[in-house]
């Protein structure tokens, strides 16, 4: 193969490359995918406003979790977090 033609077969498949790779970022954008804010994890919230250092040891606190969860605006959690 004579080096001219190694050069033009090599700039024809960077161009093809270049294309594709355009076309694909094109097609992703085209797509409509939203970034949905994910809501705040429950346990993690009352973990903190009860005061326990971690999530494991809210059972020991069962009276300050009632009083807690009574507090909070449930309605920004999803029936499965509760």
């Amino acid at each position: 193969m004579s080096p001219y033609f190694s050069f033009l077969l090599g700039c024809l498949i960077g161009i093809l490359v270049t294309l594709l790779i355009e076309i694909v970022i094109q097609a992703n954008r085209d797509t409509g995918i939203q970034i949905v804010e994910k809501p705040p994890e429950l346990f993690g919230t009352v973990r903190q406003k009860v005061g326990c250092e971690f999530i494991s040891d809210l059972p020991y606190h069962p009276g300050m979790v009632k009083k807690v969860l009574r507090q909070m605006d449930l309605e920004k959690y999803t029936t499965l977090d509760l």
